[in-house]
């Protein structure tokens, strides 16, 4: 009689094309299901003498009679999973998952290891073949009803099928388990499972690859068994999402251009930190250079200007897009015209605070040493430097001044404590140094002076606390190339165009200044420069040079040109006075004559202060040609630049000749 019942009503469903009629025959089947399993009892003891050809089908004859019945039962149910009406595959599919999830206790464990390989992974590949081979081309509805545009085709209706069919096998298969662990086929079943994940996760129908990563995520709530087997199975489900990650974010050869979604690519990250608490006792580089290679192209991945206004943050505001904040947590955890970039603002500074942060535990590892890191932090941070004057974000330039104060700070200190030998670091160095301190100044109207002045006397104090310490210990070709940066600061930092507007930049002058002349008086007159070429830069590590002519350092400084340049400015500044009469010069020219005259009254006592045989006889008479241009500026020289020319004065007392004895090379 069950048996019987059975038949009737797949016989119904297949002997008809009315819809009603065939759903009417899935929901006798869902009823037929909970007689069985209310009557189990009774129906175990008739079932031995029943319809025994009805129930001996293939492949089938080592079941018990019970347990061939339900077999029966979720066979036809997946034959109608596939069927070509969109309404009976959807009603089945429920009818099937639903009764396997309520009833499925009721069978024996080798009839499970039947209901996976002969009806779900089986309904799964047909499914998908189907899903894939479906036309594109709208549905005719004939008038009779309206059809979303969501399921107006073929494709888009066997795509909710593929949806609902891979959840369900996902949801059977993780609830099983320690069943198939038991019976030996937990290796082949995860094995296929995965496959047909990545196919689905590949798809161009965004519900479909959504479902397969929700699939994937609950596959990862399983607890497999510890030991090498468990260890390969999370390394296969690795693979498999780093390829899903490539596959879906590098650009094929096809003429259509497809682009995944924002959320698929948040989903798809949000997989790699859960499956990493699986692998990471046997992670390698190897699998950390596929992350970041994965990681690199999904935030390279553009977002269409139509579904912008839904993901991206206002360009004003310092949010992060889930996208990113993904990637953020992901890295964390291991320690055309239509479209348009989101804002990378926030996250690069985010990013560059966890690289300090890293930096400054590792800084004395054996390896970060090795591969020269700290070299490639100095030559990546220059980008938010070297933006200062035109970035956006202000936050940015001062968020990477500070990253550069600390990673310098740790990097000197570990550098002379390791005797490390990376001569790249000491070149590229000063390049970072200039592209910050000597910005681009067609647009620095968006940075205010004074946080731009501290910003850079902050680098330049940095650098005199940790050089004039022990100047020596470092190399000649770094020394002469921050002398140049010091001297370019004294020199063109007084004040210089910003557009239509000009910016003063005294206290950064006065640092660079100050610097300069400690550095050329602090003791090194015997200390030597190479000549500059490229063999002499090769220096051994106490700082001699291995070849060229020597050269005392206050010939390599620039007090020269800082003189010469000290000279024309009084120059200019008493010329134009006596030309503009009454009129007063502008504030910036005041700052600038006043700025001079400091210096000038503080080389004046650092020179007499100096040992005589390190200062060059040209200096002195450098010096000693400004005397009349101090005299002249007597004449008009009011505030400021009065008192200025005071002092100045008073410091000549004893330079009115050259002191005895004195060095004449």
């Amino acid at each position: 009689m069950p048996a019987t019942y059975c038949r009737n009503s797949w016989t119904l469903w297949s002997q008809t094309l009315e819809l009603n009629v065939s759903l009417t025959s899935i929901g006798m089947l869902w009823n037929v299901s909970d007689y069985f399993y209310q009557n189990r009892e009774s129906f175990k003891k008739t079932l031995a003498t029943e319809e025994k050809d009805f129930l001996s089908l293939k492949d089938m004859v080592k079941l018990q009679p019970f347990d061939r019945l339900w077999m029966c039962l979720y066979m036809k149910l997946g034959d109608f999973c596939v069927d070509e009406r969109p309404a009976v595959r959807k009603s089945a599919g429920q009818t099937l998952f639903s009764t396997v999830s309520a009833h499925g206790g009721l069978l024996h464990n080798e009839t499970w290891q039947a209901v996976f390989w002969q009806v779900l992974f089986p309904l799964l590949e047909k499914v998908e073949s189907l899903s894939t081979v479906a036309s594109d081309q709208k549905v005719d509805a004939n008038g009779s009803i309206l059809i979303h545009h969501s399921r107006n085709t073929a494709q888009k209706q066997w795509a909710e099928t593929e949806v609902l069919t891979l959840s369900g096998v996902s949801r059977v298969f993780n609830s099983k388990q320690p069943l198939l662990h038991q019976l030996g086929d937990f290796e082949n079943g995860w094995t296929l499972l995965l496959k047909h994940i990545e196919k689905s996760a590949l798809s161009r129908n965004t519900e479909v690859s959504l479902s397969a990563l929700k699939s994937l995520q609950e596959l990862l709530l399983i607890n497999t068994k510890t030991g090498e087997k468990g260890d390969n199975q999370w390394l296969q489900a690795w693979r498999i999402t780093i390829n899903i990650g490539l596959s879906a974010t590098t650009p094929s050869d096809n003429k259509e251009l497809f682009v995944p979604s924002q959320q698929f690519l948040t989903s798809l990250v949000l997989v790699y930190p859960a499956l990493f608490q699986h692998i990471k006792h046997r992670f390698t580089t190897e699998i950390l250079d596929s992350l970041f290679g994965v990681l690199n192209n999904i935030i390279s991945v553009p977002v269409h200007c139509d579904a912008s206004p839904f993901v991206l943050p206002p360009i004003t505001e310092n949010v992060l897009t889930p996208l990113q904040e993904g990637i953020l947590c992901c890295i964390d955890c291991i320690q055309g015209s239509d479209w348009v970039q989101p804002n990378f603002v926030p996250f690069g500074e985010k990013a560059l605070s966890m690289i300090v942060a890293l930096y400054r535990k590792t800084a004395n590892e054996r390896m970060v040493i090795e591969e020269n890191v700290l070299t490639e932090i100095i030559k990546g941070i220059r980008v938010p430097l070297r933006l200062k004057q035109s970035h956006p974000s202000h936050s940015s330039w001062r968020i990477a001044s500070e990253a550069l104060l600390l990673i310098l700070k740790i990097g000197l200190e570990c550098i002379q404590r390791n005797n490390s030998n990376d001569d790249s670091f000491w070149v590229e160095l000063p390049i970072t140094l200039e592209q910050f301190l000597f910005p681009d100044t067609t647009d620095c109207g968006v940075v205010e002076p004074n946080a731009d002045d501290s910003a850079d006397c902050k680098i330049i104090l940095l650098l005199k606390e940790e050089i004039l310490k022990n100047p020596t210990s470092f190399p000649p070709h770094f020394l002469l190339s921050l002398t140049k940066l010091l001297n370019r600061g004294s020199v063109q930092s007084l004040a210089f165009d910003c557009g239509n507007s000009v910016r003063i930049r005294e206290g950064f002058a006065k640092i660079c200044f100050e610097t300069l002349l400690q550095l050329s008086l602090s003791g090194l007159a015997d200390f030597n420069f190479s000549n500059g070429d490229s063999e002499s830069q090769q220096n051994h590590p106490n700082g001699e040079a291995t070849n060229g002519e020597d050269e005392t350092v206050a010939n390599r400084l620039a007090v020269t040109a800082l003189l010469h340049r000290f000279q024309d400015v009084l120059k200019r500044y008493v010329h134009d006075v006596r030309l503009g009469g009454t009129c007063p010069l502008p504030t910036h020219r005041v700052v600038e004559a006043t700025f001079v005259l400091q210096a000038v009254s503080t080389l004046g006592r650092s020179l007499q202060d100096a040992e005589l045989d390190k200062v060059h006889l040209q200096t002195w008479h450098q010096l000693i040609a400004l005397y009349p241009f101090l005299v002249e500026l007597t004449e008009f020289a009011p505030g400021s630049v009065g008192k200025s020319v005071r002092d100045a004065l008073h410091t000549f007392l004893t330079l009115l000749t050259p002191p005895q004895p004195f060095n004449s090379d």
